[in-house]
């Protein structure tokens, strides 16, 4: 308020009309004031007359436009003013508004106490305990004597509200305005844990507490109405606290624990178990807390109720807890789903010593062992384990069958995978015989998991893993599903199969986000970890993995722990820091030995064994040999082929193991699919091995077609061989160099016809048909819409004549210039047709697209840009080639490695460029071409990617500026992603647009719940409360 003066009233007004001279005099008076001024009137509500509110609204039409009228009232006051409401001359602030930030309470402390400041998590507690009600805050403050941080912390963790001076304001400010009855309902029904309507009419046996709900609401008496609960209310959580304290002073503690009572049997009336629970254990009834949780505990837990359970129970005298067994298993089980492992098996172990009858007793030690198995300790999982299984009462054979799962499940964490998958087996006919169907899928579930994929047996683990997503999802488990959605994530990221891993992966993180499912969540980040490693991302490597860890340091969750750190040391590797990568597997191969983790000890092994081999230290084999102990003796199959692949590659032997080896490489990789080993996990290393394979004739012809589906990368290793001193190894070398083409195969081909071996002339030949290059490069745009230049023509979308032209443009295009098999074409273009016409079609269509090419070409066969021979075809670009595709991508590999060396300006202007080539998705104009599906995601995921990096970036400079168009960006591509509708609440919030901020998060919440009835995950749920939090 500005000028804050005040005048007397003439009390002998001649005219008779004090009210208007006053009127007149005040904004006569304002009007000659500089730069305008403010009238404020207080606690309007106490004197709103119709007389006074009739002389509101003729002072509010006169006055000075340079005035300010600002009216601050507990109520609603029917001042008009409507023209100036109309004109957007009348702002309504409410007590949301109102609401004091962490940084306005900041300054009214400074006011108090100058030079004085309170520590953030103080003020944020401050603000939280207060919801921001300034009068609040301002008793707080009154009420300090020195205000310390230690007086701050001690008051709030200590002092009742009665002692901090807010039951006086409260007795004063509110219940003194209030008639008797509304002062009757305030007090009663602050015992209530929810202000629902119903409710309170029947714990009152009356009825029109909606109304009375609503009046209170209206008049501002500190309730409030509660968001998605229609007609539900709230009272302030100090406000009630103070009722509470004045019901016990007015009532007596018996009077009190009536009312709580009487709340207890209305609730449990309405089947609200947990709530009821929770009245008992306030009325002192604990006799009816353990009825309650003992009959209803599963019941509670399913609804996500365990903290009930546990806070009903505490309230519950220890020497009569530790006699109802029962009751304790209930309590163990709600502390096991908080992840409070430790805890919740002290607890199991006091309801043993309870002398539970035999089947209790069997289902606690059941708990116990699936807790010690998730702590780490699969030896004393199958001791409780077996100790529980006697039992074979009728009715029991279900718990016979949980804990048959459980020792399959540590048979196999001790690498005795044959041992647990009878285990499993034996779990499953036990269900089926209880003809409990959901037994058996959950035990089936296990299988993929636990013993086809460490078996690597791939093939196998999806469909397991799919059957079970497809029972689940019809069941409408979703805790399940996200399960199933997560495993089979993981495996595609093991095999290779990076788009369809960050797909599934996608959606189990987000099941998991919603519902709170913190294993899944760090197995994800492992999927994710890996499917980065593929692609040559360290940098995200490493901190999907540092996620995982993290989860799994959470959690005590022993295999998250021991994976996540053998991908921190390969992402290490990945990113060139082998000094952090020897450090990473050293710790990751104490901690896998420490747990008991035989798994990652063998990969901890694989690892440093490769990091010896590669630095050229002693020491590789030795470690290598120690993994491929481990290995053999387990089944670790996937890993064993792994391993021989890097040994193959990066030690020549050369002595009498190599051959074997070499033939149990090549035959085992054949045998259980593993060709992703060769093609994307290792392709340097493969091109090494296979071309050794060749020479040594071990399956050499899968190792020839190996190679050229490698491609260039593998040209120089095979032409290496075409100095071999035998003739058909020399042979297959041409003809796998020919097939490979490009001008590494080209060159080395010139060299060996140069040579006076008998080979020469094929050489040659070959040679001379790598030669027949184009003279003007095609220049490509592919991203977006689709353009093909060559020279100073263009081929734009709209003019290609021929669909079947295009259609193998575009899927010669996919394949980046390497040889297509013919029958892949076909297969791939028209998958319905009979072979023969296939081959038809396929020669019809090369030579429109040489026709689409080079109209004007007199070339034998036509266009040198397009090749084709027996068993192939593939485009020829022309050295120089200009392709956006590979533009992009090679701008967005430049960031993340930039990014992973510290350097962010580059990574930024790298990320940039990539995104500015980014121009839309890959053929857009041809979205429905089942053939570009999973280049099209990959290039998809390389943008978000990039975006992704933008805004770590921005955000860690605070540009929110900048953040928030890039977030709109990335949902414009993925709209569920739900980590950039995050970053773009955030981002909001933080330019101080909180309106729209709320507007973003809710139009994203109400899309989850429509489309995919989720809810968004808890971080994202805390963002929102902060938004609506007081003083947001």
């Amino acid at each position: 308020m500005c000028g804050a003066e005040t005048e007397p009233v003439d009390r002998s007004d001649p005219e008779g009309d004090q009210t208007s001279g006053v009127l007149a005099r005040v904004v006569r008076r304002l009007g000659r004031a500089r730069g305008g001024g403010a009238v404020v009137i207080d606690d309007l509500h106490l004197a709103a007359s119709p007389s006074v509110v009739a002389f509101l609204d003729r002072f509010a039409r006169f006055l000075p436009n340079a005035c300010t009228l600002i009216l601050a009232s507990r109520e609603p006051v029917g001042v008009a003013a409507m023209k100036l409401q109309a004109e957007g001359g009348v702002a309504r602030l409410g007590s949301e508004t109102l609401r004091f930030t962490e940084e306005e309470t900041a300054e009214l402390f400074r006011r108090h106490r100058p030079g004085s400041a309170i520590p953030p998590p103080l003020l944020r507690r401050i603000v939280r305990r207060t919801e921001g009600w300034p009068a609040g805050i301002e008793v707080f403050f009154q009420g300090l004597s020195t205000g310390s941080a230690a007086e701050i912390e001690e008051a709030l963790a200590g002092a009742s509200e009665a002692d901090a001076g807010w039951f006086s304001y409260f007795a004063e400010e509110v219940l003194r305005r209030i008639d008797p009855d509304e002062r009757v309902f305030l007090l009663r029904t602050s015992v209530l844990p929810r202000l629902d309507p119903s409710l309170a009419d029947r714990f009152l046996d009356s009825v029109g507490s909606g109304e009375t709900l609503e009046r209170l609401c209206r008049r501002n008496l500190f309730t409030f109405p509660v968001s998605g609960r229609g007609g539900a209310y709230r009272y302030h959580g100090i406000f009630r606290a103070f009722l509470r304290d004045l019901l016990g002073r007015e009532v007596g503690e018996a009077g009190v624990r009536r009312l709580h009572r009487r709340a207890a049997a209305v609730l449990r009336e309405e089947g609200a178990w947990s709530e009821a629970a929770e009245a008992y254990a306030e009325a002192g009834e604990p006799a009816q807390v353990i009825r309650i949780v003992e009959s209803r505990a599963a019941a509670m837990i399913a609804a996500g109720r365990s903290d009930a359970i546990r806070a009903s129970l505490a309230a519950v005298p220890r020497r009569d807890l530790d006699k109802r067994p029962a009751a304790l298993l209930a309590l163990a089980r709600a502390t096991d789903q908080q992840g409070e492992w430790e805890e919740a098996e002290a607890i199991s172990r006091r309801a043993l010593r309870a002398s539970p009858p035999k089947a209790l007793r069997s289902e606690i030690l059941a708990d116990l062992a699936q807790l010690r198995l998730r702590r780490g300790d699969p030896r004393g999982a199958i001791d409780l384990g077996r100790e529980a299984l006697p039992l074979r009462a009728p009715r029991r054979v279900a718990m016979r069958g949980q804990v048959l799962s459980t020792l399959g499940i540590a048979a196999c964490e001790l690498g005795k995978l044959d041992e647990g998958e009878r285990y499993l087996r034996s779990a499953v006919q036990h269900f089926k015989k209880a003809r409990d169907r959901e037994g058996q899928l959950r035990t089936f579930y296990l299988l993929p998991a636990n013993i086809y994929y460490r078996r690597g047996e791939f093939r196998l683990a999806k469909e397991a893993a799919r059957e079970a997503l497809v029972e689940f999802r019809k069941r409408g488990d979703r805790k399940r599903t996200c399960h199933c959605l997560g495993v089979l994530g993981y495996l595609c990221a093991e095999t290779a199969d990076v788009r369809e891993a960050r797909e599934l992966t996608a959606d189990s993180l987000r099941l998991a986000e919603s519902l709170d499912y913190s294993l899944m969540l760090g197995y994800g980040r492992l999927a994710l970890s890996r499917c980065a490693r593929i692609e040559g991302n360290g940098f995200e490597a490493r901190e999907q993995a540092e996620a995982a860890r993290e989860i799994g340091r959470r959690l005590g969750e022993a295999g998250l722990l021991a994976i996540s750190l053998t991908r921190l040391a390969d992402a290490a590797l990945v990113e060139g820091k082998r000094g952090a990568a020897l450090r990473a597997a050293r710790f990751s191969l104490e901690t896998a030995r420490v747990l008991g983790d035989i798994y990652q000890e063998a990969e901890s092994c694989a690892l440093l064994g490769l990091l010896r081999a590669d630095a050229e230290k002693p020491g590789g084999r030795g470690w290598w040999d120690r993994a491929e102990r481990i290995m053999r003796r387990v089944g670790m199959r996937f890993e064993l082929h792994r391993l021989l692949l890097l040994r193959a590659a990066n030690v020549e032997d050369g002595g009498r193991k190599e051959r074997p080896r070499l033939a149990e490489l090549m035959s085992g990789t054949e045998a259980l699919g593993h060709d992703f080993l060769f093609l994307s996990l290792h392709r340097e290393e493969a091109a090494r091995v296979l071309a050794r394979a060749v020479r040594l004739g071990v399956a050499a012809a899968r190792a020839e077609r190996l190679l050229v589906e490698l491609g260039e990368p593998a040209a120089g290793p095979v032409s290496a061989l075409l100095a071999a001193p035998e003739e058909a190894v020399r042979a297959r070398a041409v003809e796998v160099l020919r097939r490979i083409g490009g001008s590494a195969a080209r060159d080395a081909l010139s060299a060996a016809a140069r040579a006076p071996t008998s080979t020469a002339a094929a050489a040659a030949q070959a040679a001379v048909e790598l030669r027949q290059m184009p003279r003007t490069p095609l220049r490509i745009r592919a991203l977006g819409r689709l353009d093909v230049g060559i020279g100073d023509r263009t081929i734009a979308f709209g003019e290609w004549k021929s669909a079947r032209a295009l259609r193998l443009f575009q899927l010669l295009l996919i394949h980046r210039f390497r040889w297509v098999p013919r029958e892949v074409a076909i297969e791939t273009l028209w998958p319905e047709v009979e072979p023969e016409r296939g081959q038809n079609n396929l020669r019809q269509s090369l030579h429109l697209l040489r026709k689409a090419l080079e109209p004007d070409s007199h070339a034998p066969g036509g266009s040198v840009y397009v090749q084709s021979r027996n068993e192939a075809c593939r485009l020829e670009p022309g050295e120089g080639k200009d392709y956006d595709v590979e533009r992009f991508e090679e701008a967005v590999r430049r960031g993340e490695s930039a990014r992973s060396a510290g350097r962010a300006a580059a990574a930024e202007e790298e990320w940039r460029r990539a995104i500015e080539l980014y121009t839309g998705p890959l053929f857009a104009e041809s979205l429905y071409e089942e053939f570009a599906v999973d280049a099209r995601e990959s290039l998809r995921e390389h943008h978000l990617r990039a975006v992704r990096g933008l805004i770590d970036l921005c955000s860690h400079a605070a540009r929110w500026d900048d953040v928030v168009p890039l977030a709109r960006r990335a949902l414009a591509e993925d709209s569920w992603r739900e980590e950039f509708h995050f970053e773009l609440v955030q981002a909001l919030h933080r330019l101080g647009n909180k309106v729209e901020a709320l507007d973003a998060y809710h139009a994203y919440e109400e899309a989850l719940i429509r489309e995919l009835e989720l809810l968004p995950s808890a971080r994202m749920k805390s963002l929102a409360e902060k938004l609506t939090a007081p003083g947001a």
